[in-house]
C-alpha cells in the first residue's frame, strides 16, 4: 500500500534528481522592474507550489 511516508521519500528523490532552481528574486512587471516577495507567506507558498508542481506530478 502506498502511504504518505512513501510519497515523501519518492518526492525527496524526485526533487534531488530534478534539481529545481530556487533562485527566485520576486515579481517582474511589464517594464522589467522586480518587486521583492517580502515575507507574505501566501505569496511565498504559491511560488513554492509553482516550483515544486512538476516534481509532484
Amino acid at each position: 500500500m502506498y502511504n504518505f511516508d512513501n510519497f515523501i521519500k519518492d518526492l525527496n528523490i524526485e526533487i534531488s534528481n530534478s534539481n529545481p532552481i530556487w533562485d527566485i528574486k520576486g515579481l517582474v512587471d511589464e517594464t522589467g522592474k522586480v518587486y521583492s516577495l517580502g515575507t507574505d507567506t501566501k505569496l511565498i507558498g504559491r511560488v513554492f507550489e509553482l516550483v515544486i508542481a512538476p516534481s509532484i506530478k
